[in-house]
Formats: structure tokens, sequence, C-alpha cells
């Protein structure tokens, strides 16, 4: 006959094992991980160049289809002016929040799209000794985009999205030229998440264990 702690330490390594078929993002679920990304710039009359970036998001479904997703992180724009050859950077720290929308909230494989804002701060700046650049700042943004999360068992999933971000300056590539609109970039996120459970996962696990201990 198993001793008890044995018992228990079989049982919940069994119900681990089984919850990996099915991850899926339930209410009440708190995911907190680690993300890549990569940033397209559109910068005004510029050539422009991918660049990296990444930070920290959570997600937390708060009913069936809906839930809240925030970012922080940071990376740079790069771009080039056509007509001088002169490069130029903006490094970039946000957060951000967002309303997701689920679209297979029940299963490891669930599609969403978001929409949200926040505040990032940038500094713009020339690659080049003795240029002054535009006057950086904390600002505000706007942004949507869409994604998926694969769960690979109850406890993790990988997470791939992009979104299009439109800021409230027409300065990221460190000049304003008049008539053009707010600059803006796209984001592409790669990130791995860990979940904490739902009280519903609690609930069947400890009622597991009282039925087992009662054999």
């Amino acid at each position: 006959m198993m001793k008890p702690t044995f018992r228990f330490l079989v049982i919940v390594v069994f119900t681990l094992l089984v919850s990996a078929a099915f991850g899926q993002v339930r209410v009440g679920k708190l995911g907190i991980g680690l993300r890549g990304d990569a940033y397209m710039f559109q910068a005004d009359h510029k050539s422009t160049k991918n660049t990296p970036g990444g930070g920290l998001d959570v997600n937390y479904s708060l009913w069936e289809n809906i839930g809240i997703r925030m970012a922080v992180g940071g990376g740079s724009l790069q771009s080039k002016n056509t007509s001088t050859g002169l490069r130029h950077t903006t490094s970039i720290f946000y957060g951000n929040f967002y309303v997701s929308g689920d679209f297979m909230p029940n299963n490891s494989f669930n599609p969403f799209i978001f929409a949200g804002g926040g505040l990032f701060y940038f500094d713009p700046r020339w690659d080049a000794p003795g240029l002054s650049s535009a006057k950086g700042g904390l600002l505000t943004s706007f942004s949507g985009g869409a994604g998926v999360d694969y769960f690979l068992s109850e406890f993790i999933s990988i997470s791939l999205s992009g979104e299009y971000v439109l800021s409230s300056t027409d300065r990221l590539d460190g000049e304003k030229i008049s008539g053009t609109s707010s600059d803006s970039y796209q984001r592409f996120s790669f990130g791995i998440r860990y979940y904490f459970f739902d009280q519903d996962f609690i609930t069947t696990l400890l009622k597991a264990l009282e039925e087992r201990y009662k054999k």
C-alpha cells in the first residue's frame, strides 16, 4: 500500500499529465511571460531597418471570450535619410494595456484579436556627431492587432502576434516634416507564458484528491 505522501505526488503528476491535452484560456486564468519583439518602422521619406526588442507580458481572462493583456518593454526604431545617407535611431520604452477577444478559449489553439493603447518614452538621435535631433519625451500611442496562443500544457503557452502602433508624434524619426501625419510602426512578438490556474482547476484537483483518498 502506498504511503499518503507518495499517493499525493502520484495523483498530482497524473493530473498535470492529463491536463496537457486541455490547455486553454479559461475564465480567471492568469498568465505571465517573456516576449521578443521585432519592429518595422514607417518613417517620413526614409528607408528603414527591422530591429529587435523585448519585454514582459500579462494575460488575464475576464470572461469566456474577453480578456485583458498588458505589456511592458523596449526596443529601437532605425531609419536612413535617402537624401543625405545619414542614419537615425530612436530608442523606445513602452507600457500598453489591451482588451482582447478570444475565438477558441476552450481549445489549446486560440486565435485572438486585441486593441488598446498606452504610454511610451522615446529618445531620437542621429548616428553622427554634432547633429541635433528632435526632442524626445513621454507620449501616448494606440494599437491593434491579432495573434494566436498555443498551449503546450495547462501551465505553458507560446504566443505569436502582430500589431500596428500609431504614435501621437511625427518626431519618431528625429524630425517633424510639415504636412505629414503621426509616425507609426509594426511590432511582431513571440512569447512564452506561464499560467496560474483558475479556481475551477483547483476545485477539480481537490475533488480528485478527495475521491482518491476515500478509496
